[in-house]
């Protein structure tokens, strides 16, 4: 996984939205980068965020979420905001891809669930790209399937968090185990192992078949195998068949005799009648060859008389065609006047039309004139009329509404005298609605009371079931305290036992103990050399014998006791040091394995009592609800009270003398009944008052109306008057002048003359085009016939003269020798046909007779047994039963031989078979002891205890670089434990928990930089975080650290980000990014290279 761009909004202090591109030239030159900036100014958010981006936790809300709540507010989200996101752009195998996770401030209040994507990318900077998952679940896994490493993975290899540097190193076997399978994918060894176990076990299955096939197969002993086989030698079947062999061969040699016979004789009956047939076709013979001769002449006398038939007809044609020309021509001319005197007339009735046309508009344009006065007549007339009569229907009205004016009247003073006796219940207009909704609270209100009362029994009941609860809780509670009391005992025995094993400066003796005896070796070593040297003095130098005599000295002077102890002695004591480091680290492992059960255990206890003061507080809301209730209750009952007395004294203003409420809602009711009575009268005297003022008011208009429409009578019968006598002056006007002359039929008579001269004119025009066009086909007609007659006679010619010659060579002296030979081409066919199958047949019998003879002359060359055939017969009967009988006896022994030597080959095969399967099986079994398993854990094992000495190798490489003191090693049954060797203590081994911190941070360190290095297909670690540590180091031990850091990002060019305050470290790592605190805000900037500063989206 390699990191590209990194977008932050409001995560932790870092408040707002930025944006840091890893692909910036800065961090491509150095590879190394450091994040800088004050304690607690926000670097390591900058690591929670790419940790929220790829996983949505962070390591240090994973260490509080055993404690927090489930309505805690999210953990990172900056204060007084309302969203937070990360979002990381990286590259996985060539594939690039964009995941973001973000929550944010409902309205409610609450925090939203966790809101993800994941979109692969086609760039680092594309916008848009193919979503993979939206959804949690599944971008949690397409994720860790990407990245091939879960949070835990990811941050003890890519990313080194504040306090996990040793957690590697210090990890129990089951969680090393986990983080070598994400590196190894141990899957596929366990699939290994599985199988390797199958395989064994089918090897071993197929050996048991083939164990129980080979028992099942039956052989027979060699006694019986012989025996049979000499049975076989006696049968006499060969014998037999020869004989009847013999006899075969007689009995086909009489058939074939007694055939060829037969067949001579039948071939020389056949010769017989064929000879008298053949006389009979000598005369057919002759007739066919003739009609064959005058086949040629007589298609040509053919030939010629049907060319002279068609010159015939063709002449004649040809006359008919000339007639016809003679006729077309007269028709034509015929024609040719009609259309000059259609044409005449067509002018003539087109002059007619036009001198017609002014005096016919003059007459139209009157009768128009006259139409329109005639309408004008009409609707003055109408409009006389519709005056007339609504002037009588207003007269009629106005008489109506004077009546009903009369009766309204009488009707208000009615009501009115009603009204007076309804005069006590008046205010119930008013009160009654007011008494009728008190009525309904107060009914209400008793249902309410009613449910209160249930509700609290119910609540009675719940309280109970809270109270057992909080005592279970309280119990629960309890009984995790005393477990934690028993837990603190174990942890105080052991403080004590590491307290005695490490009681004073122990650890510091044990160190300057093995340094001591470390150096005694070395002394005794060096003495051991120098004696050996100065027995060589005499042929020394003396400047060399000096300078032995003056270290001798020295050595003696400063290890004095060397001579006391013994090397054994030495190595004695530098052992049991040793033994005492390891039973040290023994203890102060198992010391922590109680301190961590403890803190597990003081989580549970915190938790238990969370749920017990839960509990308690529940009970105490319940309570305290259920004292509301009652109070609310007895409060309502006496409101209920007050309010039904009050409802009493004011309904029984309305009732009758020593009246009691008793059913509220229905003496309401009556008296809304009678609040009801008096509305509907009052109703009623306002509509009779508004019908009698309405009716007047009617009246009167309608008196009004009437007048008007009297004058409009008046001048629409001025007006029908003034257009009758324009129109029947104009009628006068158009008679004097045109009479009763009809304009309109006359142009059109006109103009239907002069249409059908028209008409006439191109109907003789095209009769006499037709005329002229059948002329000149005519003409071409006789041209064509008189043509062809010609062709025709000349066929006939040439047909003649070649007659002549087909005559002469075929030998006929006339046409009439060829006509009486000629015959239809079938009957010579049938002819000839009928001869050739005489000839055939006729070759055929003397072909079979010829055979025949041969035949028989052939079998009597070499003559065999000459008996009946009868005789032959029954003796191969007779020798055809024995030779069965010997077969089958033959036939049997031979397949038991048969049975019995597939058999021993199946024994053979199987046997063979067994051999290469107990071969097999021995190499499985073989294979499964090293790798092979059920649960396939065996070579999983294998695989990670190789990649631990792996990881191990390139620590140790690593280490070297920064400080050759140490070594780390494989230890334990599965080769998971670590143990680390001090190599000036003489290669002493040392457990992890007797390192200083700063030799924890140094070897953790070469533990996570080995394993990234290490990484393989399945989990690649491009980009490296570390966070913190560095200041646990001295100068030297750092500046070891920082080269092993640039040495492996020049070997594996890796991104490689430092988070520490440490000066030094900033002082060697130039690319830097800042977090700047923003005064007393609680807020940071990040600036450097490839920071920007975005506005949100």
């Amino acid at each position: 996984m390699k990191l590209l761009k990194l977008r932050i909004e409001n995560v932790n202090s870092l408040g707002g939205v930025h944006e840091i591109d890893f692909r910036a030239p800065e961090f491509r030159e150095s590879g190394i980068f450091a994040i800088c900036g004050p304690t607690g100014s926000g670097k390591t958010s900058i690591l929670d965020a790419v940790t929220l981006a790829l996983y949505g936790t962070t390591p240090r809300m994973e260490e509080r979420v055993q404690t927090a709540k489930k309505d805690d507010a999210c953990m990172v989200l900056t204060k007084n905001t309302d969203q937070t996101s990360a979002q990381v752009t990286f590259e996985s195998f060539g594939a690039v891809y964009r995941s973001r996770w973000s929550r944010r401030v409902k309205r409610t209040g609450k925090i939203s669930g966790d809101e993800v994507e994941l979109v692969r990318l086609a760039s680092p900077d594309a916008v848009d790209g193919e979503i993979i998952a939206e959804q949690k679940s599944e971008w949690k896994l397409a994720l860790e399937r990407i990245l091939g490493m879960n949070l835990k993975a990811f941050t003890r290899s890519a990313m080194l968090a504040q306090g996990a540097f040793a957690e590697l190193l210090r990890a129990n076997n089951r969680d090393r185990a986990d983080i070598l399978e994400k590196i190894t994918g141990t899957e596929i060894y366990t699939l290994i192992g599985e199988r390797v176990f199958e395989r064994m076990t089918e090897e071993k299955d197929k050996k048991v078949l083939l164990e129980e096939r080979m028992r099942s197969v039956e052989v027979l002993s060699d006694e019986d195998r012989r025996s049979a086989e000499a049975d076989l030698q006696k049968t006499k079947a060969e014998s037999f068949s020869k004989a009847l062999q013999e006899l075969k061969l007689d009995i086909a040699w009489s058939k074939s005799l007694i055939e060829a016979r037969s067949r001579k004789a039948r071939a020389d009956h056949e010769l017989g009648s064929l000879e008298a047939e053949r006389e009979k076709l000598r005369g057919e013979r002759t007739r066919a060859a003739d009609a064959r001769r005058a086949a040629e002449p007589a298609q040509l006398i053919s030939v010629r008389e049907k060319a002279l038939a068609e010159a015939l007809l063709h002449g004649k044609n040809a006359e008919k065609f000339a007639a016809e020309a003679l006729e077309a021509k007269g028709r034509a001319d015929v024609l040719e006047k009609s259309v000059r005197e259609a044409e005449a007339a067509e002018k003539h009735a087109g002059d007619r039309l036009q001198n017609a046309e002014p005096e016919l508009d003059q007459i139209e344009a009157m009768d128009k004139s006259i139409e329109v006065l005639e309408l004008r007549s009409d609707e003055a007339l109408k409009r006389m009329k519709d005056a007339e009569r609504r002037l009588a229907l207003s007269e009629r009205e106005a008489g109506a509404l004077g009546e009903a004016e009369g009766k309204a009247k009488e009707e208000e003073e009615k009501l009115l005298a009603e009204m007076k006796t309804r005069a006590p219940d008046e205010p119930l207009v008013t009160e009654a609605p007011l008494l009728a909704e008190q009525a309904k609270e107060a009914q209400k209100l008793s249902l309410e009371l009613e449910r209160d009362r249930e509700d609290l029994a119910a609540l009675d009941k719940e309280l109970k079931k809270y109270s057992l609860a909080r005592e279970r809780k309280r119990e629960d509670a309890d009984r995790e305290e005393k477990a934690l009391e028993v837990l603190r005992g174990e942890v105080a025995q052991a403080q004590r036992e590491a307290g005695i094993a490490f009681s004073g400066n122990a650890l510091s003796q044990k160190i300057a103990e093995t340094r001591e005896l470390t150096g005694k070796l070395w002394a005794k070593d060096w003495l051991l050399e120098t004696d050996a040297l100065l027995g060589f003095a005499p042929g020394m130098p003396p400047e060399a014998l000096k300078v032995l005599e003056a270290r001798r000295l020295k050595l003696r002077r400063e290890w004095g006791s060397l001579e006391k102890e013994s090397r054994e002695e030495i190595e004695a004591r530098l052992n049991g040091v040793e033994e005492w480091s390891l039973e040290a680290g023994a203890v102060q492992e198992a010391l922590e394995d109680l301190q961590k059960r403890e803190k597990e255990k003081e989580a549970e206890v915190q938790k238990a009592n969370r749920a017990a003061m839960l509990a308690d507080d529940v009970f105490a809301q319940k309570s305290a609800d259920v004292r509301a209730k009652n109070e609310l209750l007895a409060a309502k009952e006496n409101d209920a009270a007050g309010r039904f007395d009050a409802l009493q004294t004011r309904m029984a203003a309305y009732m009758p003398e020593g009246w009691r409420m008793t059913d509220a809602l229905a003496e309401a009711g009556l008296l809304l009944e009678r609040a009801e009575a008096v509305r509907e009268a009052h109703e009623s005297l306002q509509r009779a008052r508004v019908q009698a003022a309405s009716a007047s008011a009617r009246r009167i208009e309608a008196d009004k109306k009437t007048a008007e429409l009297a004058l409009d009578r008046k001048e629409a019968r001025t007006l029908f008057e003034e257009a009758s006598e324009r129109l029947n002056q104009q009628r006068a006007e158009r008679k004097d002048r045109f009479g009763e002359r009809n304009p309109k039929a006359e142009r059109e008579a006109l103009q239907t003359k002069l249409s059908e001269c028209i008409r006439m004119t191109r109907k003789a025009g095209a009769l006499h085009q037709e005329a002229v066009q059948y002329l000149q086909a005519a003409a071409i007609k006789r041209e064509a016939e008189e043509k062809a007659r010609k062709e025709y006679e000349d066929a006939a010619a040439d047909a003649a003269a070649a007659l002549g010659e087909a005559l002469q060579k075929a030998g006929f002296a006339n046409e009439m020798e060829v006509k009486s030979a000629f015959l239809p081409r079938e009957e010579i066919e049938a002819l000839e046909a009928g001869i050739r199958a005489h000839d055939l047949r006729w070759a055929g019998a003397q072909k079979e007779a010829q055979n025949a003879r041969e035949a028989e002359e052939k079998l009597l060359e070499s003559p065999r047994r000459d008996s009946p055939l009868e005789e032959l017969l029954a003796e191969e009967a007779d020798a055809d039963g024995k030779m069965k009988a010997a077969l089958e006896l033959k036939g049997s022994l031979e397949a038991r031989l048969h049975a019995d030597d597939d058999a021993r080959s199946k024994a053979r095969d199987a046997a063979e078979a067994l051999g290469k399967a107990e071969k097999t099986v021995l190499l499985w079994t073989r294979l499964n002891a090293l790798i092979g398993s059920k649960d396939g854990a065996r070579f999983r094992q294998a695989a990670q205890k190789l990649t631990f000495e792996l990881l191990l190798h390139e620590a140790n490489l690593i280490l070297r670089q920064m400080q050759s003191r140490y070594e780390l090693i494989a230890r334990g049954e599965n080769g998971l434990d670590l143990a680390v060797r001090d190599l000036e203590l003489a290669g002493i081994e040392r457990t992890s928990f007797n390192l200083s911190g700063g030799e924890t941070f140094m070897v953790s360190l070469a533990l996570a930089l080995s394993l990234s290095r290490i990484s393989t297909n399945r989990m690649r670690v491009d980009t490296l975080f570390l966070d913190e540590g560095f200041g646990s180091l001295d100068p030297v031990s750092l500046s070891k650290a920082l080269n092993a850091l640039e040495m492996l990002q020049q070997t594996s060019g890796k991104l490689i980000g430092l988070i520490s305050h440490v000066p030094a470290v900033r002082e060697r790592v130039g690319v830097q990014i800042t977090v700047k605190p923003r005064g007393s805000s609680g807020l940071s900037d990040i600036s450097g290279p490839g920071v920007r500063r975005l506005e949100r989206d």
